[in-house]
């Protein structure tokens, strides 16, 4: 706004502040860089964590697995024949009793971890022993028919 000079008296007149503005202090600077470093060091946990859990996930899978191997091995040899039926339960039964003891040893995200994976497992051993059951039970039946013949025939000469 235009000034009428006057030459009389002291002079009023508004001016703005010399050297600019203040600035303005940012307080959230060192809050924002300690919630960095905190996601940080919650990143790492996290991965810490996750390898651990997978570290005992995989630990109880290769030994579940061997165990079932060991076990599979050993039982095929006492299920054969006419008691071959028998076998699909004592499997059944030793996948869950198995899968029970681990669990009670591993923390959940490793449980949930070794749980997938567990699962096709037992699916596929499963399988294996209903084909197997299966063939056994064909097996003992060509036997029982060979050896009914067998009787019939020494039946019939004597």
């Amino acid at each position: 706004m235009p000034v009428v000079p006057q030459y009389n008296g002291p002079k009023v007149q508004e001016q703005a502040t010399q050297g600019g503005y203040q600035q303005e202090i940012d307080v959230t600077k060192g809050a924002r860089s300690l919630a960095q470093g905190m996601d940080v060091v919650a990143d790492v946990t996290d991965r810490i964590a996750t390898r651990d859990a997978e570290t005992q996930a995989n630990t109880a899978d290769t030994e579940i697995s061997a165990g079932w191997l060991k076990w599979d091995a050993e039982n095929r040899k006492r299920y054969q024949g006419g008691n071959a039926g028998e076998y699909a339960p004592a499997a059944e039964k030793w996948w869950k009793d198995t899968a029970t003891g681990y669990a009670s040893k591993l923390d959940p995200f490793s449980q949930r971890l070794v749980t997938q994976t567990l699962n096709r497992r037992q699916a596929a051993s499963l399988g294996q022993v209903a084909q197997y059951v299966e063939g056994e039970k064909e097996k003992h039946a060509d036997q029982t028919a060979a050896a009914n013949i067998d009787t019939t025939i020494q039946f019939g000469v004597s």
